[in-house]
């Protein structure tokens, strides 16, 4: 016990510092745009309510099934909290015009494909993989594969990566249509590899971007990769820099010419869940980069505008009232030390809100099929 306590102490105390220095360095650097600013590479831009651009609008509808499941096995889950303060309701929302039926709900039909964000391998000994979310999905019986992509490499070379691992599930004989789930940059990896339209990413029915760096992020703009690679020295960190040009795909006007350049096949549905916390639910150790992204908005959840995590023509499923990492990485269930410390607003029903959004989308899947054959 006292050297799990020791361990969780040092544990602490490193992440802070390194993360600090790389903050330090971050706010250093952003100093707005220089007087060389190349302006004729940036493409023009558009800000456009949910109503009015090619985004289907069903966050009434994942509430109430959110609601429902919250009510009933959340209750029994780590870390519950009421629907209501679970989700923010930005305005316009309105009323569900359909539910979903739990029961009819099959869990052996689809396989649920995850992809985690920068860093994971640098930064795993933080946080308890068994208490991942889709773990959770998976004693539920859902079919659940989570694959490996470079902690700090660019999301190109990882869509290679991605597209490599389909093909070797679908040579198994895995012909499952696939759900695949990116959190933070894996969103983007996904991204870029189903855009390909390649053998392997054929059976993917549906992307989910879990508070994904769609658009890029500031913050990758007024930083250097060097900043992130101190990631490696983190305690257990257990990756290297690949090909090193992870900060620079998250770059706001990498992500924005990429997203100009590339859609997905019409075969695939795509879904945005966002993380938007409400005052005193961001971390000590985000503070300071949700507060250099408030200059541009409030509503940001430390490492993404709230705009910038929606995937363009998605459903846009909801706002969770959770920062960017409370939302899939259970940092302080995995080391106390950290929750009471720098990871100290990292509490959020995690598993009802993995399993709500993967069974919302499963539900309308199938009811897109039905649909189709009558």
């Amino acid at each position: 016990m006292i050297g799990n306590a020791l361990q969780d102490k040092w544990a602490s105390r490193c992440a802070a510092s390194l993360l600090a220095a790389a903050l330090m360095l971050l706010n250093a650097c952003a100093s707005g745009p220089p007087a060389d600013y190349p302006f004729q590479q940036q493409r023009p831009l558009a800000l456009l309510p949910v109503s009015r651009s090619a985004v289907t609008d069903q966050r009434a509808a994942f509430r109430a099934y959110f609601c429902q499941l919250s009510a009933t096995e959340g209750q029994s889950l780590p870390e519950p909290q009421p629907c209501a303060e679970a989700l923010v309701e930005l305005a316009g929302e309105g009323k569900a015009d359909h539910r979903v039926d739990a029961q009819a709900i099959t869990r052996q039909r689809y396989r649920i494909v995850i992809v985690l964000g920068i860093g994971w391998d640098c930064l795993q000994a933080f946080v308890d993989v068994d208490k991942l979310p889709h773990r959770h999905l998976a004693q539920l019986g859902y079919d659940v594969t989570l694959l490996h992509v470079d902690a700090l490499s660019s999301s190109a070379n990882n869509a290679s990566q991605i597209v490599t691992q389909l093909t070797q599930l679908e040579a198994e004989g895995d012909k499952k249509p696939i759900i695949m789930a990116g959190y933070s940059k894996g969103a983007v990896d996904i991204l870029e590899a189903l855009a390909r339209d390649q053998p392997g990413t054929r059976n993917v029915a549906a992307v989910l971007s879990v508070a994904g760096s769609i658009g890029g992020s500031p913050l990758a703009d007024a930083t250097s990769q060097g900043t992130v690679d101190l990631m490696r020295f983190a305690p257990g960190a257990q990756c290297d820099v690949g090909d090193d040009g992870a900060l620079h795909s998250l770059r706001t006007d990498v992500r924005q010419d990429w997203l100009a350049r590339h859609t997905l096949p019409d075969t695939i549905r795509s879904y945005s869940m966002v993380a938007l916390p409400r005052a005193g639910r961001v971390s000590a150790i985000l503070e300071p980069g949700y507060a250099i992204l408030e200059d541009i908005t409030p509503l940001n959840d430390s490492n993404v505008l709230f705009y910038d995590a929606v995937i363009p023509g998605s459903t846009l499923l909801g706002y969770a009232n959770a920062d960017h990492w409370a939302i899939a990485l259970p940092v302080a269930r995995s080391s106390p030390m950290l929750g009471a410390t720098v990871v100290d607003a990292n509490r959020y029903p995690r598993e009802v809100l993995w399993q709500a959004m993967i069974e919302f989308i499963i539900n309308d899947l199938e009811n897109t099929e039905q649909g189709k054959g009558e």
